[in-house]
This record gives C-alpha cells, sequence and structure tokens, in this order.
C-alpha cells in the first residue's frame, strides 16, 4: 500500500468515556472518546470504527499500526489520501468548539510586582 493509499495519523484515546466523540486536534494528534472500556481490544475496535463512520469509509479500512496497548496510537486509513485528509479537516473543524474570548486584564495584572516602589515593605 502507498501513501496516496493511505492516511496515518496519531491518536489519543480516552477508554470508557461517557460518549463516542472526536475532541479534535492536540498538537500533532487527534484526540478521541469512547465508551468501550480499555479490555481485550474493545476501545481498539472502537476507536476504529468511530473513525470510520466520521471519515466515511468501511471499518475495516481503519486498522491500529501501533500502540495498540496504550492511549497513544497510531491509525492507518486506508483509501485515497487526499480525500480522508479534506474530510479529516473538514471534520475537525466543525469538532473544535470555538476558543472563549480572553477576560480584560484588570488593572493589577497590568502593573509589575517588582521593585520597592511597588508595595513591597521598606527594609
Amino acid at each position: 500500500m502507498t501513501s496516496e493509499e493511505s492516511l496515518e495519523l496519531w491518536v489519543k484515546v480516552a477508554p470508557g468515556a461517557s460518549r463516542d466523540r472526536i475532541d479534535g486536534w492536540m498538537g500533532d494528534q487527534l484526540k478521541l472518546r469512547v465508551t468501550a472500556p480499555p479490555q481485550r481490544g474493545q476501545a481498539n475496535r472502537a476507536v476504529c470504527r468511530l473513525l470510520a463512520e466520521a471519515l466515511d469509509v468501511p471499518p475495516s479500512q481503519v486498522t491500529v499500526t501501533r500502540g495498540a496497548g496504550s492511549v497513544r496510537k497510531r491509525l492507518r486509513v486506508a483509501g485515497d489520501r487526499a480525500t480522508l485528509t479534506r474530510r479529516l479537516s473538514a471534520l475537525c473543524r466543525a469538532s473544535v468548539p470555538p476558543a472563549p474570548p480572553s477576560p480584560p486584564a484588570s488593572p493589577a495584572d497590568q502593573r509589575s510586582d517588582r521593585g520597592p516602589d511597588r508595595g513591597h515593605p521598606a527594609r
């Protein structure tokens, strides 16, 4: 299988979650949650099913290539790499909520607490 015929990606899995979901990117890995427990490959099968459904490919096209016993796994998805990359990008944009706005800085945050003129007791 050539690289044009598959997509490989790192995922971080949280087994035993309240529901199956894709949380989005965490650095270079995709964060997934599955309800299946991490026993006898149940979570691995759930991860493959979840990603297959999200990318609209048969579950048999998603395999764990590294990290079967770990929360960090390497997955291979068989299929056209360009199409899978597009689907994954669209999926992750939709699954990541917008960042909340930063609160305005308070006057206490804006001043420096260094030096004798900044409220330190005199010596």
